[in-house]
């Protein structure tokens, strides 16, 4: 890829939308496109727009390269955790699933569906509690325990590569949390409920 034909495209797209996007934003969409000028410009000339932005990676990963990844009916939890820990995961690239024993052909469905039957395994970890609250409206665990374990940062990576492929998303959190996630801790302050108060705080409230 030729440097100065990036630096010109980048320059191109700041000059076109300028007051709008800032240097680090319209560069991030640039290389989120595969350093496409045209499906940058028409991404940023919607907003640009989360959803401008979703059906631009959606668009990008159709063509993209597939990484087989066998998994056990019996054992999504772990043969997944697997691949994600590994740290050789391009996220560039779609995830083809191959059960192991049964003849299913992923086209699509049988990916979402084992991201949800890992996504329910986060939601209820049988060894670290990862989340408080009631099961629709989670929290993260404030514990030394889910901290150091990692497992949120692979989450996130998962969920990330999920959405990227034409995925889903990680349905369980509170709106607090995905309020901050978006817009930030101001405007989660104004969505915060009951729910997003952990058991020792609202014991000591409640007294």
């Amino acid at each position: 890829r030729n440097k100065t034909n990036v630096a010109d495209n980048l320059g191109a797209l700041l000059k076109e939308f300028e007051g709008t996007v800032t240097r680090e934003q319209a560069a991030a969409i640039y290389k989120s496109s595969g350093f496409s000028f045209d499906a940058s410009m028409k991404c940023l000339k919607e907003g640009p727009t989360l959803e401008s932005i979703l059906l631009m990676l959606n668009q990008k990963l159709e063509s993209a390269e597939s990484v087989v990844v066998t998994v056990h009916t019996d054992a999504m939890w772990r043969d997944i955790l697997r691949h994600y820990k590994s740290g050789t995961v391009d996220f560039g690239k779609r995830l083809f699933i191959k059960l192991s024993n049964t003849l299913a052909i992923d086209a699509g469905g049988v990916r979402r569906q084992v991201y949800s039957t890992v996504y329910s395994e986060f939601q209820c970890n049988k060894h670290i509690k990862l989340f408080t609250g009631p099961l629709h409206s989670l929290s993260p665990a404030c514990t030394a325990e889910a901290r150091s374990s990692g497992l949120f940062k692979i989450l996130g990576s998962m969920v990330g590569h999920s959405i990227w492929q034409d995925g889903i998303g990680f349905p369980f959190l509170s709106l607090t949390n995905y309020t901050y996630i978006v817009e930030g801790e101001e405007k989660a302050l104004q969505v915060c409920s009951d729910n997003d108060i952990g058991a020792g705080v609202a014991a000591v409230i409640s007294k």
